[in-house]
């Protein structure tokens, strides 16, 4: 997959949780077996808002070259979408989510494969470069 590619999508997915937990944090986190309350949903609307400029980030972004920049970009996409994976893994264990929980683990763990081996591609370039 090329770095367009898992910037488009995971951008995608950001615009899509973004506006879900903006605007209809209840209905979103209700697919995972969970209901909020008042600070919940604000807690939700903010990660929404986050959402929203990590979607704005990563789809503006997709044409950038190898870079330090596009590195930087990629180890974020790596460490956020692991500890996502490990957040949700440890609350599917205890069975606070219910069947998505474990979807969303194994999306997000491919997904935080695909910056991790974005990052070690861009190393691998810059050494054969020097």
């Amino acid at each position: 997959m090329t770095r367009k590619q898992l910037y488009s999508i995971v951008g995608g997915i950001h615009l899509v949780f973004g506006f879900g937990f903006l605007l209809l944090p209840g209905i979103v986190v209700a697919l995972y077996g969970i209901s909020l309350d008042e600070s919940g949903t604000l807690m939700a609307q903010l990660l929404g808002a986050s959402d929203l400029a990590s979607a704005a980030l990563l789809l503006t972004l997709r044409d950038i070259p190898s870079s330090q920049a596009a590195r930087v970009v990629s180890t974020k996409g790596a460490l956020e979408w692991s500890l996502i994976t490990i957040i949700l893994l440890l609350y599917s264990v205890t069975g606070l989510l219910n069947f998505m929980g474990w979807v969303s683990v194994v999306l997000f763990a491919a997904i935080a494969f695909l910056f991790a081996r974005d990052v070690f591609k861009q190393q691998d370039e810059a050494t054969a470069v020097s």
